[in-house]
């Protein structure tokens, strides 16, 4: 319970702040609405044997990544590989923003087809293609961005990785 005038108005502004969902809105930052996709025609342009129902799969894992409840249901009805490695880990990791995107980027990669998901010196995060200069899908967690690119190029343009 707030003991002063302070807490007071903190926990009153806090409350009028929750959003329809009860999360908090965190002074003026609107609450996440998934994380940021490519279209599905830039996802079957640019990633190697990715068909359109891959693609359109992949952004719904994205719009899905911020409902635990949604993105759980999606995992264990349409993503077995990925429900395996949830099943695997010792606690759930739908409470957490943390492991809820890296359960996401665990069905992309299965769904890529790719060998795994690398880190690029904690800024981004990439399906390994097993190429370096092939386009992939890149994420970036600071702005909780998933976009087509190419590691190889990023390690060029970025000399802090």
């Amino acid at each position: 319970m707030p003991t002063n005038k302070t807490e007071k108005l903190f926990t009153k502004a806090l409350a009028a702040a929750r959003t329809p969902r009860g999360r908090a809105v965190v002074f003026g930052h609107s609450p996440r609405k998934g994380m940021s996709c490519p279209s599905a025609a830039r996802l079957v342009g640019s990633i190697d044997r990715l068909s359109l129902k891959d693609a359109n799969a992949i952004r719904k894992l994205c719009k899905t990544v911020d409902d635990p409840e949604a993105l759980q249901s999606l995992i264990e009805n349409h993503h077995p590989k990925t429900e395996s490695y949830v099943q695997r880990l010792h606690s759930s990791p739908y409470g957490s923003d943390m492991w809820r995107r890296t359960v996401v980027l665990h069905a992309v990669n299965e769904l890529v087809q790719g060998y795994g998901v690398e880190s690029l010196g904690g800024k981004y995060e990439y399906i390994n293609t097993g190429e370096m200069y092939a386009d992939t899908l890149v994420f970036k967690p600071a702005s909780n961005r998933l976009f087509v690119g190419s590691p190889g190029d990023i390690v060029e343009r970025d000399s802090s990785l």
